[in-house]
């Protein structure tokens, strides 16, 4: 049987959230949806803080390195290899920033190739 998710007064599915359906079993439904989406993409110069910048704060950003080779990400601060504020993301591997941001500074001791994805809402 196939699951619908529920939809809000604006006809949009989006956010999960839980709602208990019985004694002991919690199913997810949606309240709200990300309205926008963009996507960056750069393949990055040798130790060089690149910066991928979306056109106002997104709700959330996941980078994803397509390598090859590691990267740091930073949210809008610079990013250093090895840093202390950076993240480490391993080739073939995606790191969502869970905060609101505008711009994902990347680096790398090689090239690899990058994209990030920002959603927000419009509202």
């Amino acid at each position: 049987m196939a699951f619908t998710f529920p939809k809000d007064s604006n006809n949009k599915a989006g956010a999960v959230r839980t709602k208990n359906a019985g004694t002991e079993f919690v199913m997810p439904v949606q309240d709200e949806m990300f309205d926008v989406m963009e996507i960056k993409r750069s393949t990055l110069a040798v130790s060089t803080n690149t910066q991928l910048s979306f056109t106002g704060a997104q709700s959330v950003i996941e980078v994803h390195n397509l390598g090859p080779g590691e990267l740091y990400a930073c949210l809008d601060a610079a990013a250093t290899v090895n840093g202390a504020n950076s993240i480490l993301v391993p080739e073939g591997a995606v790191y969502v920033f869970p905060i609101k941001g505008t711009v994902v500074n990347v680096i790398s001791s090689g090239t690899p190739k990058v994209q990030a994805v920002g959603v927000k809402n419009n509202a």
